[in-house]
């Protein structure tokens, strides 16, 4: 009898979660080096070059003394990042499978198993490129190459038949503190900025969560959780939505989903909401979403997301020195 329950307990627990995504953070075993060289140093992921330089000797501190001006020949330079992992039959058997990279700093050429997948050119976006054909059981390697911003920014100057203010960086989606500031030095960096995940998926799973605020008062919040939802099947499911921070009940909502990408909007009401307030004003109260995704009473996937409620506004009114330029936060000047 009790190896009769486990079997059914384990069939159980398959039947609800086996659609489940599954993550895999690809964050150890990187190595980097100049694509002028020959020979491989570790690399700590996330990260940028001029951190990898500097862990390995490779470069002075940029912060001391005027290494900044040696220093500025790494921004001329390709770089290239690499890393092996194992990925196993039961990865390998589910329908769609991506890699999610979170952050890559900035012009990036993506390869997998020596074949060339993606490339990026913004370093604030998330890439998702399906990479199942690609993958195969056991080791895999993964090699992204890291173009020149200053080489690639100069080329895109090149093509318009006047001059800009702001010199290459204006062209590049990209941090642009790095090409110095009054406050800091020169320092145009690369690298996997952010992380890295695997992800293999069957019939649906939530891609993104954005918490929006509709509408505040003392009594009452408004909000709206709008999701974004990869689906491999068109039919009907249900999410589920709640408030995590103070354990209130669900709300369900039936959708419907065609097959690709869905845009979901799921409306939401918090009576007597707990503000956000900035530090001195009082506590910085954030809310935990939970959303479960489901067909037929079978957990698809979930997802969290957090958000302060609050009432940020900008004060521009005419005033006896021209024109006023300040904050309010919940009604309160800042």
């Amino acid at each position: 009898m009790r190896i009769f329950l486990s079997i059914l307990f384990v069939y159980c627990a398959v039947e609800v979660f086996a659609q489940k995504p599954l993550e895999f953070n690809l964050s150890n075993n990187w190595k980097f080096k100049n694509t002028k060289d020959k020979n491989w140093l570790p690399a700590i992921v996330p990260g940028t070059v001029h951190t990898d330089l500097l862990n390995n000797q490779k470069i002075k501190d940029p912060h001391l003394h005027q290494n900044e001006q040696e220093l500025q020949w790494v921004e001329n330079e390709n770089w290239e990042y690499s890393c092996e992992f194992n990925c196993e039959e039961a990865v390998l058997n589910h329908e769609n499978i991506s890699l999610q990279f979170y952050g890559l700093d900035t012009y990036a050429k993506i390869y997998l198993n020596g074949i060339f997948i993606s490339e990026t050119n913004n370093m604030f976006r998330t890439w998702r490129p399906e990479v199942k054909k690609h993958l195969k059981k056991g080791s895999n390697t993964l090699r992204i190459l890291f173009e020149s911003s200053v080489n690639k920014g100069k080329e895109l100057a090149q093509q318009i038949p006047y001059t800009l203010p702001g010199d290459e960086k204006i062209f590049t989606r990209k941090a642009q503190y790095q090409y110095g500031w009054d406050w800091g030095p020169r320092l145009v960096t690369c690298g996997v900025w952010r992380s890295v995940k695997l992800v293999a998926w069957n019939s649906c799973y939530i891609k993104t969560i954005h918490c929006i605020q509709q509408s505040q008062t003392t009594a009452k919040a408004e909000l709206a959780c709008r999701l974004e939802i990869n689906c491999n099947k068109a039919g009907e499911y249900e999410i589920a939505l709640s408030n995590e921070t103070e354990k209130l009940p669900l709300k369900t909502q039936k959708i419907q989903l065609k097959k690709g990408s869905n845009a979901v909007s799921i409306p939401y009401t918090i009576d007597q909401p707990k503000l956000w307030w900035c530090n001195g004003l009082g506590e910085p109260h954030i809310y935990l979403f939970n959303l479960v995704l489901s067909q037929n009473g079978k957990v698809l996937h979930s997802k969290q997301v957090k958000t302060g409620i609050r009432k940020i506004e900008l004060l521009q009114q005419k005033d006896v020195s021209g024109k006023s330029f300040y904050f309010k936060l919940n009604d309160v000047p800042v």
